[in-house]
């Protein structure tokens, strides 16, 4: 006979302290407010307590401790009802494509410290995406796909190729309107050295969403991010940064990467979302581990856990910001944009079952023509799809690349089925490739940070859910920007 504590025990939930004990289901993304001592009962009965025991522990009666369990049984079970994850999404023939990337060029006026191109991209010869392979990709893209929802700009760096950003974006919109649909979203990763009038002018019209890489204030983002001639580049940036705000065509969006140098200057994670609020007035940024291999000396992950206490400190003062900012507090410093898209996943209760876009949802083609799940991949054969001059679409979206892809989702890795972040975290298999030597093997480092983030998250979410006031604007239905406030799904109690 299956007893209540047998069922618990085989239950897939996690239970993390703080100033609200929380009981998160990973399945469903289920966020619990527990009192302390409900807590402490499901704490005993999975570990191998009985309700008599249980009950003996807490001083209360076995009767108590069994229908507690079988309350929060049954709300679990209701709550299983309502699982809402999407299948894995893999591209197909006549379907949308969510983002097309041109890797414009394949050179770059910065030799930063950490980039990964140095390996692969930057060793062949400096070329510039020619406009009749362009416009090929354009059409063929369109051709296999319904519509091409937004295209993105990389290198290489893109802004030292002005005249074929141009040129794609008036060829994407022409071909759209054709088809007759909305022209695609455009946007592009840059290292802010160029702004040109001519560009400015390019970003204008066609309303080109630019993330500027900076990792943060000059002492490190100059030792890390250098000119040829080893001159510093912060405050060209930063003069770029102001003048593409006074375009106003879409808000400033600010990555940084974090290497060792972050580290031997005493800036935390915590430290630079601070100021990169307080510098550049975001207030999110993406703040990411440098791709690197475990024994390189920037690889600020070798002092062990110090390292992802910095991003779970810095997940909680996210959470905080955020809810302060959904309520219309005043809040200072940026948040991480990971929390931000945890949240929502919370809220929507609508996890994330992809590894991430590589294949999935997005196309790279490069200076040459060639194509590839994601640009961390360019210049790697072993992951290229193949060249727009010979695409086949059926043939070319059922190629062994995207088929290898597709087979190392979430469900069927190793290491993510049976992690309980797996339905709010973003991999890389472009970091997974650099670390681990393979796509299907995970960075225990990432994982371990992702982790951190993810806990954070989790506590902070509900903490702020079971606050009076937090609940008393969640029941008004409003709402500040894209992020909703929500409540947790339940209360349970002994």
């Amino acid at each position: 006979m299956t007893t209540i504590e047998d069922r618990f025990r085989r239950e897939e939930v996690t239970l993390f302290d703080g100033r609200v004990p929380v009981l998160f289901v990973p399945a469903n993304l289920g966020v619990y407010c527990l009192t302390a001592e409900a807590a402490r009962a499901l704490r005993l009965v999975r570990e191998g307590c009985s309700s008599d025991m249980a009950a003996q522990t807490l001083g209360c009666t076995a009767e108590t401790v069994r229908a507690f369990l079988g309350h929060t049984m049954e709300i679990l079970e209701e709550d299983q009802k309502n699982i809402d994850l999407p299948a894995p999404r893999t591209l197909k023939s006549g379907g949308k494509l969510p983002q097309l990337v041109f890797m414009v060029n394949n050179f770059c006026n910065l030799k930063c410290r950490y980039c990964y191109e140095h390996e692969n991209v930057f060793t062949e010869p400096p070329t510039t995406m020619p406009k009749d392979l362009a416009k090929a990709a354009i059409e063929t893209m369109s051709d296999i796909f319904s519509e091409i929802e937004r295209i993105m700009f990389i290198g290489g760096e893109p802004a030292l190729c002005e005249d074929i950003l141009d040129f794609i974006c008036e060829q994407a919109t022409a071909i759209a309107q054709k088809k007759g649909q909305p022209p695609p979203a455009f946007c592009m990763i840059s290292n802010g050295t160029k702004f040109t009038p001519t560009l400015a002018d390019t970003v204008a019209r066609f309303r080109i969403q630019i993330t500027f890489s900076v990792d943060g204030p000059p002492v490190v983002h100059d030792q890390l991010r250098v000119h040829h001639d080893n001159s510093p580049s912060f405050v060209t940036i930063s003069q770029n940064i102001q003048r593409y705000r006074e375009l106003d065509v879409a808000p400033v969006a600010i990555e940084c990467t974090v290497t060792s140098v972050h580290r031997e200057a005493q800036l935390s994670i915590s430290s630079l979302l601070d100021y990169f609020g307080r510098e550049f007035g975001v207030d999110e940024a993406h703040v990411a581990v440098a791709g690197l291999s475990a024994d390189s000396p920037l690889n600020p992950g070798q002092e062990g856990g110090a390292y992802h206490l910095e991003f779970a400190e810095a997940a909680a003062a996210s959470v905080e910001r955020l809810i302060n900012r959904m309520m219309g507090r005043t809040t200072q410093g940026a948040a991480m944009d990971l929390v931000t898209a945890m949240l929502r996943r919370l809220k929507s209760r609508r996890g994330s079952v992809q590894m991430c876009p590589a294949g999935t949802t997005q196309l790279v083609v490069d200076s040459a023509g060639d194509i590839y799940p994601c640009w961390m991949f360019a210049g790697d054969k072993t992951y290229r799809i193949g060249n727009i001059a010979s695409v086949d679409g059926e043939a070319t979206l059922n190629s062994p690349v995207l088929q290898r892809i597709y087979a190392n989702s979430k469900a069927n890795n190793e290491d993510c089925r049976v992690c309980y972040a797996r339905h709010l975290c973003n991999a890389c298999l472009g970091n997974n490739r650099i670390a681990t030597g393979a796509i299907e093997k995970m960075s225990p480092a990432f994982c371990n940070t992702v982790r951190a983030i993810a806990q954070q998250t989790i506590v902070g979410y509900a903490e702020a859910s079971h606050n009076a006031e937090v609940r008393k604007y969640i029941a008004s239905g409003r709402q500040m920007r894209d992020l909703e406030a929500s409540g947790c799904d339940a209360v349970a109690s002994t």
